[in-house]
């Protein structure tokens, strides 16, 4: 539904009823940033319900700062049964990117994320770190985008038509309309590096419980309000991706077959176990379900076990930390680990087509009416 000329106010609402229900009676509400918690005002914009509604006649009531005053007369919607082109299924492919300072460490690096994502054949793509590329990156595919200004941004082939910031979070996330009329939930996250896991695993020795414990406070806090966020759209079945560099393994990927690349550690990492537990589902993981055979590691193309990120360490643990997830009507149907060229380790590194210290995931999804 489109709204102008609201207050402004941050809790302005908007409910969808039966017809002859009272106020108190909804079928769904949303503040009018589209979602459940109220964090901007607006006088102008659009918010989408999600779900399925049965054929009958509804009406849509707009409400001033979480009371019961119109703000306007009821608009009413009929829906009826027959289907229609927008419910038809959607491919849909993803990609996320860590652009390694924006590309700053190769040479001519915006001209070569540009190549990557066309070479990708990606709809839609995450990008993280700082300086963000989005604006230029975009300008040149001829693509929508949101460059958040508290870091990482989103591009799509396929208009933008809301954009929010995620608090306690860099995590910048956009409602997009695809061409059949569909829309998606986007969340694009750069989860905190600091005290990463698998060196407390591989270099400090540490008690699988201690690892636990800073990863609750490093990257879980983040993960959760991510997560709270979301959680109005995660409980409906409007396709939602959750995308990024989380700077943690996976929970489905340090398990006993895999040990030995674990110096010899199984951990339930949290924030993944999280990130299930509100129902989304690892695309890659669920293409490809034995870690042991299928790793799919990440980090690093450039900071390769014999060429260690940090000096004060032997070598780099090889691991999974990127990811694309998803839940709702969302299906996926091939996920890889995604790089250009064949990239040299760093130090050879300026020359490199992949202009990343991680590789790409890209995934593609089947979006279902």
């Amino acid at each position: 539904m489109k709204f102008s000329h609201g207050p402004g106010n941050a809790k302005d609402w908007i409910g969808l009823y039966r017809e002859g229900a009272s106020n108190r009676s909804y079928v769904d509400w949303a503040y009018v940033n589209g979602s459940q918690t109220a964090t901007k005002g607006y006088t102008d914009g659009t918010v989408t319900f999600k779900g399925r509604l049965k054929p009958g006649t509804y009406h849509l009531r707009f409400f001033k700062n979480d009371s019961y005053t119109k703000i306007s007369q009821d608009v009413p919607i009929t829906v009826t049964s027959k289907k229609t082109s927008s419910q038809s299924p959607v491919k849909l492919k993803m990609l996320t990117m860590n652009t390694w300072h924006g590309g700053g460490k190769v040479n001519n690096g915006t001209d070569k994320i540009v190549r990557a994502v066309q070479r990708s054949g990606a709809d839609v793509v995450g990008f993280q770190e700082r300086p963000d590329p989005a604006k230029t990156v975009a300008k040149q595919l001829g693509w929508h985008f949101y460059q958040s200004p508290n870091g990482g941004s989103i591009i799509s082939r396929y208009p933008i038509v809301e954009k929010f910031e995620i608090p306690g979070a860099s995590a910048p996330t956009v409602r997009v309309r695809l061409s059949s009329g569909q829309e998606a939930i986007v969340t694009s996250a750069h989860l905190d590096y600091k005290e990463y896991g698998p060196y407390s695993a591989h270099f400090e020795n540490k008690k699988t419980s201690e690892i636990i414990k800073i990863e609750e406070k490093r990257r879980g806090v983040e993960a959760a309000a991510i997560l709270r966020t979301l959680k109005p759209y995660l409980s409906s079945n409007m396709p939602v991706f959750l995308l990024g560099d989380f700077n943690a393994p996976s929970h489905l990927d340090w398990v006993d077959s895999t040990k030995k690349s674990h110096n010899g550690y199984t951990i339930e990492w949290p924030v993944s176990k999280k990130i299930k537990q509100a129902g989304m589902t690892d695309s890659y993981r669920k293409i490809h379900p034995d870690p042991a055979k299928s790793p799919g590691n990440t980090w690093s193309p450039v900071y390769t076990s014999d060429h260690p990120w940090d000096s004060a360490y032997d070598y780099e643990p090889q691991d999974r930390i990127d990811f694309i997830y998803s839940k709702g009507r969302a299906n996926a149907t091939q996920s890889q680990v995604f790089v250009t060229g064949s990239p040299k380790p760093y130090g050879q590194h300026k020359d490199n087509e992949w202009p990343s210290d991680h590789a790409g995931v890209l995934s593609t999804f089947t979006i279902n009416p």
